[in-house]
């Protein structure tokens, strides 16, 4: 017997009422699609204690961190747009931001003592040309808080700003108004263009210790003043260019040293099994698992069509029974997926 017609024979034994199967097709009539059922219920069950567990553990702000930028690199790509990367100074700027907002008890750009995300940008030696900023609190999964800032025009605006080049995003845990919650700063930025004003050996007129050389042919405009907080697409600053007389020696940027507790490790846990574990189960688990459900569900669906409809003079009713309850099974899996079980989980997730 050729092999095509061995796996075909063997195809009709599995699915298709036959008098070699007795009229029951063994993936209905068997053990096994039995215990497949039980595993992809095992399988979905740790998905969702995934989601419930996760924020509990020591590597949650990590693969948050990570994932929101991920995210935002993968759609700007999409797009054409240039990645952003990871500058320290707008890492330790957004931390000292989400600290000032635990301590403090409040959410928002601006600080109750007047004090914007701007004011630690500048602190870090960021001497940016364009600034942005995107906050959240009260979360349950980096996608939940992505979905809800591509969602908002003026938050995608950050996200897809073709003027950034640099982020730094800070995960926070603390209590916030007498809750235990995580905040997210991100911040987005790119730096001034530097400029070098060559010396030449003849100079016709001293300048002044008080006389400064204009370096900008055009004004630009004012950065935000202190009262007002900046929300997108206003949220992007162009601020008033120092007016320096740059030198080789002065034009190297010096980075101020990284706050303590700012940078959480991220890069060095990114080789540890535990952290790609917990950064798998978070991103990808629950999408893997509801594609093999959704599978899954049409095989089975088929194989009871197929019984019913090709002998209608014989068929089983505990086999149509036993089908029909997987079908009910799988197709309440199919429903509750991650974005659903994150909906029933008493959780208030906020964007500014």
């Amino acid at each position: 017997m050729k092999l095509g017609e061995t796996i075909k024979e063997k195809v009709k034994l599995l699915f298709v009422p036959c008098l070699e199967n007795n009229f029951r097709p063994k993936f209905l009539a068997g053990r096994f699609v039995v215990y497949y059922i039980i595993i992809l219920v095992a399988l979905k069950i740790i998905g969702i204690f995934s989601i419930i567990c996760l924020p509990k553990t020591m590597f949650f702000a990590d693969i948050s961190n990570y994932t929101l930028i991920e995210l935002t690199n993968r759609d700007r790509e999409a797009l054409g747009l240039p990645s952003l990367k990871e500058d320290p100074r707008l890492i330790n700027a957004a931390y000292l931001k989400a600290k000032d907002m635990l301590e403090k008890g409040y959410f928002s750009h601006q600080s109750p003592a007047g004090r914007s995300s701007w004011d630690w940008i500048k602190e870090m030696d960021y001497d940016y040309q364009y600034a942005g900023e995107n906050l959240a609190i009260g979360f349950l999964d980096a996608e939940e808080i992505y979905r809800a800032w591509y969602n908002s025009p003026d938050h995608k605006a950050n996200l897809l700003n073709p003027l950034y080049q640099e982020i730094g995003v800070a995960v926070l845990k603390g209590d916030f108004q007498g809750s235990e919650t995580y905040v997210v700063v991100e911040l987005f930025g790119s730096m001034k263009e530097k400029k070098i004003v060559q010396t030449t050996s003849v100079i016709e007129k001293p300048v002044s210790e008080n006389e400064v050389i204009n370096l900008s042919p055009t004004p630009l405009a004012e950065s935000p003043k202190p009262e007002e907080t900046p929300a997108p697409p206003e949220r992007t600053e162009e601020v008033i260019t120092e007016n320096k007389e740059m030198t080789k020696e002065v034009a190297e940027e010096k980075e101020k040293p990284i706050v303590k507790g700012a940078v959480s490790g991220t890069e060095g846990q990114k080789t540890s099994f535990l952290f790609n574990l917990s950064r798998f189960l978070a991103n990808n688990y629950n999408d893997i698992v509801q594609f093999i459900i959704s599978l899954s569900l049409l095989l089975i669906t088929l194989s009871l069509l197929i019984n019913v409809f090709i002998k209608f003079d014989i068929q089983f009713g505990d086999l149509i029974a036993r089908a029909s309850l997987f079908l009910i099974i799988l197709a309440l899996f199919v429903f509750f997926d991650k974005e659903f079980l994150l909906r029933l989980i008493p959780h208030q997730l906020n964007i500014y």
